[in-house]
């Protein structure tokens, strides 16, 4: 899940990082580190969380990249709701940006 504080030293949060490479950074003159706290704290845009696998792997999936299970949005709608939408261009079904940040951040599956 990713955070809902994180602010890069540009100010981007972890939504405006969802169409952007966050290894490439750098370019924008994120030093090494903050690139690493980038993907660390923003996994669901940074695409670095893995889908679960039936069959446990040498790199198991990590915990903060599934769907949180108590989630029910401004409608009562769980996660399971937004399987397949695009979360993040939603705004006109009557979410503001901070519903469809906690949608993101709530449900990274």
């Amino acid at each position: 899940i990713d955070s809902r504080s994180y602010k890069n030293s540009l100010g981007m949060s972890c939504i405006n990082h969802k169409d952007i490479k966050c290894s490439s950074m750098h370019i924008f003159g994120l030093s090494s580190s903050e690139v690493s706290v980038l993907i660390n704290k923003c996994p669901f845009s940074c695409k670095t969380c893995k889908k679960p696998t039936r069959i446990p792997t040498m790199s198991p999936t990590r915990e903060d990249c599934r769907d949180d299970k108590s989630f029910a949005d401004k409608f009562g709608s769980p996660c399971v709701t937004f399987i397949g939408l695009q979360c993040h261009v939603i705004g006109w079904l009557g979410y503001t940006l901070d519903e469809i940040q906690q949608i993101l951040d709530s449900c990274p599956e």
